[in-house]
């Protein structure tokens, strides 16, 4: 199956997206922001490609995109931005591309999160040169490696 131009999967009632796992690419943008009962996108295991952009902001609950798994190529930004409980990126250890921008910022940022603490998911992307756009880690709780310490394998705290 595949959704050439969704809504932003935006609902606070949000509680388990596993029946999408149908999916296979998404044709436009991915949003995936504001769902506070999800801790992980399990559901989304078969998506490969994403047409446009990936957002995934502001979900109080999540502690691992685990469910990007098959993630491939996304042909436009990759933005992960405000998850207080996000720790790790190893779901992504399987994209290739991200033909803009790549942009990690303020995740665990609440008083007692402990933030990201593993960016080695992105191993791949960057020291295969597919990030195309600009790399922006920065104000995440945990660590905050630059493209360099990514690549010679200082991606974890």
């Amino acid at each position: 199956m595949k959704i050439q131009n969704p809504e932003s999967a935006k609902n606070s009632n949000i509680r388990d997206i596993s029946k999408l796992i149908t999916l296979t690419s998404i044709g436009y943008d991915l949003f995936l922001n504001n769902n506070y009962n999800l801790t992980d996108f399990k559901g989304l295991d078969n998506i490969s490609e994403i047409g446009r952009d990936l957002k995934i902001q502001w979900n109080e609950n999540i502690t691992s995109i685990e469910g990007l798994n098959g993630t491939i190529a996304i042909n436009r930004n990759l933005d992960i931005h405000s998850n207080p409980k996000l720790r790790n990126l190893n779901a992504l250890n399987k994209l290739k591309t991200v033909k803009g921008n790549l942009n990690i910022q303020s995740n665990g940022t609440y008083q007692y999160s402990l933030g990201i603490i593993d960016f080695c998911g992105i191993t791949n992307l960057i020291t295969n040169n597919g990030l195309l756009g600009s790399y922006t880690v920065a104000n995440n709780k945990g660590i905050n490696p630059t493209k360099d310490d990514i690549k010679n394998g200082n991606c974890k705290n």
